[in-house]
């Protein structure tokens, strides 16, 4: 619970999340906004459809090929 410490966690996560922020690819969601509160933090994300990571990699049985 030292300030210095959680200050610095903070800073981490806001140059981060900006860096996030500013990548543009069809395959990475969006960020479109970042928050702490109650010392929690937190991403606004594009909403992705589709299935989730743990199902396509459950029904693989090798790497995927990169393209």
């Amino acid at each position: 619970n030292d300030p210095l410490v959680r200050k610095k966690i903070y800073l981490n996560y806001e140059r981060e999340s900006n860096i996030l922020a500013t990548l543009r690819h069809q395959s990475i969601p969006r960020i479109y906004d970042y928050f702490m509160r109650n010392d929690r933090a937190y991403l606004v994300m594009e909403m992705v459809h589709g299935r989730d990571l743990d199902a396509i990699l459950a029904e693989s049985a090798t790497f995927f090929p990169e393209s």
